[in-house]
């Protein structure tokens, strides 16, 4: 068991997307019943900037009112990923004011395998978002993701051997990980060091991923489930986190619910005090 004083329910976070990311109705509905169960944490999409029209004042009305701190926010870099730098410039201002520590990039969304083109051109957004970043004092992780540019292994190592740590790290997405033949937990232990932000999620079946039978190019999203249903060695994966000295936060994202947000937001939360 991991010691519950070593990870506080305050770094507890989930992911609001699964309640959709186009209207403030969303957000408000996500907001009120992650806090009712606990959750005071949130990582948000980009989107949200536009949704608010740029208005922070606003905004933070909704996160006081259920006290929810939107600590990060997600990009999906698109194929050219420098238009996502000039997004960045037009939004990091807003999301420094809603009080962001940092920022989460998947990789383009594509199913073919990076080539060396793709890798250097996401590396060349990556390390202008670590830039911009860090004069805001926040820091970039990379979310490695099924179907994308930045999936598998080599992907991943190729990236971290170019980006300056004190501004670049890894946010692991556990099921996406497993997703792309690679082992969660081998994974954890191998770059603890570059680790500074979670997607935690489970998933059923784990020995089909490594098998002769699994066709990498298929849709994994159905085996993805709430935490302790399917076959990762959380706890195993959690010790190495508070071992290595992970400070970062224990975010949980469902990226399909197979009941309601509410419900699975619940089961999470009792999963992960069951750890500590």
């Amino acid at each position: 068991m991991v010691n519950h004083e070593t990870i506080p329910v305050s770094r507890f976070a989930y992911v609001e997307w699964s309640w959709g990311a186009k209207e403030k109705q969303q957000l408000i509905t996500a907001c009120k019943e992650l806090s009712e169960v606990g959750f005071h944490n949130i990582e948000l999409v980009r989107d949200f900037v536009d949704i608010y029209n740029g208005n922070t004042t606003e905004f933070l009305a909704v996160m006081r009112e259920y006290e929810m701190h939107p600590f990060s926010f997600y990009f999906m870099m698109q194929p050219d990923p420098m238009q996502d730098v000039a997004d960045l410039y037009k939004k990091i201002d807003f999301m420094a004011s809603a009080g962001a520590e940092g920022l989460v990039l998947q990789g383009i969304w594509d199913a073919a395998p990076a080539t060396q083109e793709d890798l250097d051109l996401q590396l060349r957004a990556i390390t202008s978002f670590g830039n911009i970043a860090a004069s805001y004092g926040m820091k970039v992780t990379i979310h490695p993701h099924h179907h994308t540019k930045i999936m598998y292994a080599s992907d991943i190592a190729y990236l971290m051997q170019r980006t300056d740590p004190e501004q670049v790290g890894l946010c692991p997405d556990l099921a996406h990980l497993a997703s792309a033949r690679i082992d969660p937990v081998s994974f954890v232990k191998e770059n603890i060091g570059r680790i500074y932000a979670l997607h935690l999620k489970d998933i059923e079946h784990l020995s089909h991923y490594f098998s002769e039978d699994y066709d990498i190019t298929e849709e994994p999203y159905a085996s993805f489930c709430a935490l302790g249903k399917g076959d990762i060695d959380l706890p195993a994966i959690f010790q190495l986190l508070k071992d290595g000295g992970y400070a970062g936060y224990w975010c949980v994202e469902q990226d399909a619910p197979r009941t309601t947000n509410l419900e699975e937001a619940k089961q999470n939360f009792a999963y992960l005090n069951m750890q500590w």
